[in-house]
């Protein structure tokens, strides 16, 4: 299992880093480059090593999680599947409302910041078999 995990802090990052090797996860991507998304999936997937599930910041600069959420769901590449990754977005309390907006775009699911290991294991195992 692999997880893609995008946010512009390095911070958050490395918290999210610590967390996923505190729930026993050590395959992972941590980048800052949102707009970056459909590369690195498509290179998962040819390296054999696909990713399972995206992590994603709501708020970045450029390319927001909106904009990821909607360059993944719309994908028109080789591999199909990349369409159909479950996407996790970060988001602190005060953009909530704004989730509605993603999850009709194609979000799986949110999870508030700063959240804990057993919230973001909880989120994780809605969609991975750990």
């Amino acid at each position: 299992m692999k997880i893609l995990v995008i946010d512009d802090s390095e911070n958050i990052l490395s918290f999210t880093k610590n967390l996923l090797e505190k729930i026993g996860i050590e395959k992972y991507i941590l980048t800052e480059k949102s707009h970056d998304t459909l590369l690195i999936l498509e290179d998962s997937f040819e390296a054999n090593e696909p990713i399972d599930l995206i992590i994603s910041d709501f708020l970045m600069p450029d390319f927001t999680g909106l904009d990821v959420v909607k360059a993944v769901r719309n994908y028109e590449g080789s591999n199909k599947s990349i369409k159909d990754i479950p996407i996790l977005i970060s988001t602190a309390e005060a953009e909530i409302n704004s989730m509605m907006e993603m999850i009709n775009e194609g979000a799986s699911d949110y999870i508030v910041k700063p959240f804990t290991k057993d919230q973001l294991d909880e989120k994780i195992k809605k969609f991975i078999k750990l």
